[in-house]
C-alpha cells in the first residue's frame, strides 16, 4: 500500500526524526506504508526512552525485535511493570550486540534492581552519562578512563567513586551530589580548566566543615565557568 507520504524524500524523514524518540517514531510513523518502515528500519540514531510513560507493550516488542542496537545513540533506562530495561539489556548481552554507537546513557531514579546487564556498553565512548540510582553496576570496566565524556549528572559522588576507579577528565558539565569535600575537590581538581557548568549538592547535616568548603570553592581559578548552581542543605 503507497500513500502521499511515499513521495517525500528520505532527508526530509530524518530531519523529522532527529526530534523524536525512539517510541514517538515507531508510533506515529510505522506500518503506514512500507517505503516509511524501511526509512525507519535504516535510520541510524535513535533515542531510546524506556521508563516513557507513552511507551506501550507493543511499542517496546518493535524496538526489541525491528532495532539494531548500533543505531541506538541516547538510552534511557527505568522501572516500568513490564521490566523492559532489564529485558533490553539482558537481549543486548544474550546476543553479545554491543551498543557500539551509544553516546548517551541515563539511569532513571526509579530503576529498582539490584544488577545491570550492562556488558554490553563501552563507558568509554559515552559523551553523556546520568545516574539517578544507586543501584550497582556490575561487569562494567572499572579502569575506564572516560576519555569523551564531556556531561556527567550523577546522585552520589561516592557511589561514582566505588563503581569506577578513575575520575573523568574532559568534563565541561558536572552536576553531582557530593558526599565529602575531598570527593568535591577530586572531581573538580581534574576538570576546572574546562568547566563551564557546575551543579554542587551538599548536605551539611553530615558534613559540618562550611568554611573548609567555601575556602575550597574559591582557590580555584576558574577559566571558563559561566554556570554554577548550589544546594547547600543542613
Amino acid at each position: 500500500m503507497s500513500t502521499y507520504l511515499d513521495l517525500f524524500p528520505v532527508e526530509l524523514f530524518d530531519e523529522i526524526f532527529v526530534y523524536l524518540t525512539c517510541n514517538d517514531i515507531l508510533k506515529s510513523f510505522y506500518g503506514i506504508s512500507n517505503y516509511i518502515n524501511q526509512i525507519i528500519l535504516q535510520y541510524q540514531i535513535y533515542l531510546v526512552d524506556l521508563p516513557s510513560n507513552n511507551l506501550t507493550k507493543k511499542e517496546f516488542d518493535l524496538i526489541y525485535s525491528k532495532i539494531d542496537l548500533n543505531k541506538i545513540i541516547k538510552l534511557k533506562i527505568g522501572y516500568d511493570q513490564y521490566e523492559l530495561s532489564t529485558k533490553f539489556l539482558l537481549k543486548a548481552n544474550s546476543q553479545q550486540q554491543s551498543l557500539t554507537n551509544l553516546r548517551s546513557f541515563w539511569i532513571d531514579k526509579t530503576y529498582r534492581s539490584t544488577i545491570f546487564y550492562l556488558e554490553s556498553i563501552n563507558f568509554n565512548n559515552l559523551v553523556s552519562f546520568r545516574f539517578d540510582s544507586n543501584s550497582s553496576f556490575p561487569l562494567v570496566d572499572r579502569n575506564c578512563l572516560f576519555e569523551n565524556l564531556q556531561y556527567l549528572v550523577g546522585c552520589s559522588s561516592r557511589y561514582f567513586r566505588e563503581q569506577f576507579e578513575k575520575v573523568p577528565k574532559h568534563l565541561i558539565f558536572l552536576h553531582m551530589f557530593f558526599n565529602s569535600i575531598d570527593d568535591v575537590s577530586y572531581f573538580i581538581d581534574s576538570n576546572v580548566n574546562q568547566l563551564k557548568s557546575l551543579g554542587i549538592g551538599f548536605d551539611f547535616r553530615y558534613n559540618y566543615n562550611y568554611v573548609l568548603f567555601v575556602s575550597l570553592i574559591k582557590t580555584y581559578q576558574w577559566k571558563h565557568l559561566i554556570q554554577l548552581n548550589l544546594n547547600l542543605q543542613g
